[in-house]
């Protein structure tokens, strides 16, 4: 009889495992969702020049963060302190995206008759370095939430060496959801604003032909 009851016990405990464990086994997480930094600027043909400003400009990266580098999207709470969303991502890093960014707007704004990665082993008259100083959802100051990028740009004649001038640029944008969406969304409005204001500065700049 006690030989019964273990067993019985024993089969109880078995049971009550199996139907943990199946219930993690079952227990779905959720999909990552993979965002970008869009290559087109609303806007943009407004400023096309007819007359390019430079001959050949190449764009590169000055500066890369650790942030920059990686395709995590972070978000600042109202301790100051950084964090990744869990289930979003960039598709590529910030600095990849904000260079497409650039690119692209600069030959649609026919700011230069060749436009040139970082990436390249030809010859550019001008190079135009960029920094990514800030690129947040901002949830620091209180029930405010605000997507913020600041760019340093600099113009430098590639043969010489000598600057033709640098730049910060500052944007701001409402987050229109406290969440990853919403922060992608003003981050886009806020790339928006700043590729806008860089390409004005370009074609007002001494493109040193």
């Amino acid at each position: 009889m006690p030989y019964t009851k273990n067993l019985s016990y024993f089969a109880t405990i078995c049971a009550t495992l199996l139907f943990v464990l199946s219930g993690c086994a079952t227990k779905r997480v959720p999909p990552t969702h993979y965002y970008t930094i869009s290559s087109v600027t609303p806007g943009i043909e407004k400023q096309r020049v007819e007359n390019p400003r430079f001959d050949t400009l190449r764009i590169s990266t000055a500066h890369s963060s650790r942030m920059n580098q990686s395709t995590q999207i972070y978000y600042q709470n109202k301790n100051f302190q950084r964090e990744p969303y869990a289930y979003s991502r960039w598709y590529d890093s910030v600095d990849t995206m904000m260079q497409n960014k650039l690119l692209t707007a600069i030959k649609s704004a026919n700011i230069a008759h060749t436009i040139l990665p970082a990436a390249t082993s030809a010859d550019a008259t001008m190079v135009l370095e960029t920094d990514t100083i800030e690129f947040i959802q901002d949830f620091s100051r209180g029930g405010k939430c605000v997507a913020k990028i600041a760019m340093l740009a600099t113009l430098i004649d590639n043969k010489t060496g000598k600057s033709h001038g640098s730049r910060l640029f500052r944007a701001k944008k409402p987050c229109r959801s406290y969440d990853a969406p919403g922060g992608v969304a003003a981050l886009n409005d806020a790339a928006n604003t700043i590729t806008l204001e860089l390409i004005g500065w370009l074609e007002e700049t001494d493109g040193g032909n």
